[in-house]
């Protein structure tokens, strides 16, 4: 795994600074360096020059040692979205609900009913990435809440933490929307397949098992899937609310065309996800409730059942993102904001269309953290895997540095196949990192301009859930100002009269008197 003899890292391809915008490659293809590309100000910690992971296995895949990096994931499974087709299961058990059961509908009854509990392993899985986005997300926010707590006066410093704890709500409402949706739904699945699997063995139609079946296959066991349509409904209408106010701000305070484009873009896919899920989910709901009664409704939850399946793509490929979380608020201001937004969007656009060399991709795979997640996606690959380390057993743990790493694919000997799958699974991580951190930093426009909007032409800002009046707040610091000072050189001329104010002989007198 060394490199080509005679050739240094640079000239085998890859840069050996610390930026890639320092490049002089970079700068001779862009004419200019970019100074300022992806701003320190939303930069993480650099990514690590070497990584150690776990020998994978039959029934095990490779991680990192200590653990994958904590940082949000976008990561809702695809499974998660048929999650309301497993009330369908119950349909053998609902159409043929009576007794005796003829042996090919009891063998429907079992299938349906096993589809629906095969369900609890997706939704254990995903209630545990749920979590764990939700208590990244949750101790990032105590921490940004208590750097606000010291920021006495508004001014960039707090547009910027509170801007960072606006997206950090946001982010958190959806993984507890996730969170819910897999709770509520995962009981019904649970609750739908144990009834479906006990209505064979129901021998008479006042039995308890026959009774216990009706309704867990009934109003029971479909009630979590229309409480879930109620909150996906309240859930959407705040989305909805805080997408539109950024649509509606962004003309007043974007003068960047692009990228005013790309925040409209942005909200419009958020608009119309918002009300259109909401309606499939409260359309499964209500259809899943009336399926006891109405057979013929089955047809407009597999429908609705669909459409869930295709909002799940629609969120994981179009408006979900991945980040690090953030462990100390960082001050920037909307400039900043759209700098890097500018910067993002023209190297998305020129790794999009293989302008960006391979030395120079992983330059930036690996300043930006994401080589953790690149030698993930190519040790899950048994193929990929088997070219890179060899045949025979492979050691208990797996070391691959970065260096190196580049120059075994740049050499002659590695196979052409081989290096452009490498290649093309290099510029899949780059892109993926580069369009979650374009929707994360629109998303941060939105609320820094709603937020600067609302401070310009209202006198109220508002802060944690408060609303506190600055000016008020500025009147009063004044008064009390003054009569503290007052307060402070009346005790003065008392502990010091002069001879010309002295009210002393008057005070006597009038004591006496």
């Amino acid at each position: 795994m060394t490199d080509r003899p005679g050739r240094s890292g640079a000239e085998a391809g890859f840069p050996t600074n610390a930026h890639p915008g320092d490049d002089p490659e970079y700068k001779h293809q862009h004419h200019r360096p970019q100074d300022g590309f992806l701003d320190s100000r939303f930069d993480h910690a650099p990514g690590r020059e070497s990584l150690s992971f776990t020998r994978p296995t039959r029934w095990r895949t490779c991680s990192p040692l200590g653990g994958r990096q904590p940082r949000l994931r976008n990561d809702l499974h695809i499974a998660i979205g048929l999650l309301e087709l497993a009330n369908v299961g119950d349909v053998a058990a609902n159409v043929w609900n009576t007794v005796p059961i003829p042996r090919g509908v009891q063998v429907g009854m079992w299938f349906g009913g096993l589809i629906a509990l095969s369900m609890l392993f997706f939704v254990c899985l995903d209630a545990r990435r749920s979590w764990q986005n939700f208590w990244g997300l949750w101790s990032e926010r105590k921490q940004l809440k208590e750097q606000k707590s010291s920021l006495f006066c508004p001014g960039p410093p707090w547009n910027s933490c509170e801007c960072l704890l606006q997206v950090n709500f946001k982010e958190l409402l959806s993984e507890a929307d996730r969170f819910v949706m897999v709770l509520l739904l995962g009981s019904a699945a649970l609750m739908v397949g144990i009834g479906t699997c006990m209505a064979p063995f129901g021998e008479s139609e006042t039995g308890p098992i026959f009774t216990s079946s009706n309704h867990l296959t009934g109003f029971v066991g479909n009630g979590p899937c229309a409480l879930y349509g109620v909150v996906n409904v309240a859930g959407a209408i705040f989305v909805c609310l805080r997408a539109f106010g950024h649509r509606r701000t962004a003309p007043e305070e974007l003068e960047n065309d692009t990228i005013k484009s790309l925040l409209g873009r942005r909200t419009n896919k958020i608009l119309w996800f918002g009300g259109w899920n909401a309606i499939a989910a409260a359309g499964a709901g209500a259809a899943a409730m009336c399926t006891a009664r109405y057979p013929f409704t089955y047809i407009g939850l597999v429908a609705a059942s669909g459409a869930s399946f295709y909002f799940n793509w629609f969120w994981r490929h179009e408006l979900a993102y991945g980040r690090p979380f953030y462990e100390k608020a960082v001050e920037f201001e909307q400039r900043h904001l759209l700098r890097a937004i500018s910067h993002t969007h023209g190297l998305l656009e020129q790794v999009s269309r293989g302008e960006v060399p391979f030395g120079l991709t992983m330059a930036y795979i690996a300043r930006y953290d994401v080589f953790e997640e690149f030698c993930l996606d190519v040790l899950q690959n048994r193929r990929l895997r088997g070219q890179m380390l060899g045949p025979g057993p492979y050691p208990v743990t797996i070391q691959i540095q970065r260096e190196r790493f580049v120059a075994m694919v740049q050499d002659t000997e590695a196979g052409d196949e081989f290096r452009q799958k490498i290649e093309r699974a290099a510029t899949q991580s780059l892109l993926e990192f580069l369009t979650y951190r374009e929707r994360w930093l629109l998303e941060m426009l939105g609320c820094h301009i709603t937020i600067h909007s609302f401070r310009r032409t209202s006198p109220a800002l508002c802060t944690g859930g408060a609303v506190v009046d600055v000016e008020s707040c500025l009147s009063e610091m004044s008064e009390m100002s003054e009569i503290c000072s007052s307060k402070m050189s009346s005790d003065f001329m008392t502990a010091r009269p002069t001879p010309e104010a002295s009210p002393k002989p008057a005070r006597s007198t009038e004591t006496t008197e």
